[in-house]
């Protein structure tokens, strides 16, 4: 049985970070736990099920707390991957890397560049969450790693994942502080409207890869502001970072960088 931990990593430690755990069992995977922050992750171990009606609030990453509460929920089973929407390195970085380059190279035109890190975003939170793991044994997979190997700090971009997913020509529109660019012309209404029907097809195409997802999206009229949707968002997206840490597992992943760092897109 294998295990996978996915993180929808924040920039700061101001937002929240989308947790998705998942195991594979008899052939298919299935969701232990999903959460739209660390602590309400942490909470599941306790026998807390997730309010996601509630605003959540960010907190710093602790890797081994990430790890100790998965063994919780799986019954003491470790983890073969980490998968995490975050740009990491085994060398300090401050600017663009070679990895965000070659993913813009390949996807660009698909709407999916990569944004560019800095000293501040995130900053010292990616060398914190690359020691730490570093110091739990995750080696961070680069170009020179074997796809497949386990024990390892996979580096995730969940656009042109979707889009592979999804079978698209280009890049989906999901993402709540876009929903003016997405739908200029539309009413607030009908751009929470357009939201979530986008949110139910990643879903529904999530609900086919991975059995048990413990998540049912609310009704668009229900949610009074574009901002409550991002609790979502954050928790689709360490979805699809768990369905990439899958497709890497099984040998279908392609590595974008060099030997200091690299971003893995399904194939």
């Amino acid at each position: 049985m294998k295990a996978i931990l996915a993180i929808d990593a924040a920039w700061t430690t101001r937002n929240p970070s989308g947790v998705a755990l998942v195991v594979q069992s008899d052939g298919d995977w299935w969701c232990r736990a999903l959460a739209p922050s660390y602590d309400s992750f942490y909470k599941i171990a306790e026998g807390f099920p997730v309010d996601w009606s509630k605003k959540h609030r960010g907190s710093e990453p602790s890797p081994s707390k990430l790890l100790e509460t998965s063994a919780k929920i799986l019954g003491g089973q470790p983890i073969d991957i980490v998968t995490i929407d975050m740009p990491i390195a085994t060398v300090p970085f401050n600017s663009r890397r070679a990895s965000d380059s070659a993913v813009s190279r390949a996807w660009g035109s698909r709407g999916c560049s990569v944004h560019s890190p800095t000293s501040e975003r995130p900053g010292p939170l990616a060398g914190l969450i690359s020691r730490e793991f570093m110091q739990l044994d995750y080696t961070i997979a680069t170009t020179d790693t074997p796809c497949g190997m386990k024990n390892t700090l996979v580096e995730v971009y969940p656009h042109p994942a979707i889009v592979t997913l999804l079978g698209l020509k280009y890049r989906f529109e999901y993402k709540t502080p876009n929903a003016r660019k997405f739908w200029p012309d539309a009413t607030m209404e009908e751009r929470k409207e357009k939201l979530m029907v986008n949110f139910e097809k990643l879903l529904g195409s999530l609900k086919l890869e991975i059995k048990g997802i413990p998540l049912t999206l609310p009704h668009y009229s229900s949610m009074k502001y574009l901002s409550r949707f991002k609790t979502y968002e954050d928790a689709l997206d360490a979805l699809v970072s768990a369905w990439v840490g899958m497709k890497y597992l099984e040998g279908n992943a392609t590595p974008y960088g060099d030997s200091t760092a690299a971003i893995w897109i399904p194939e």
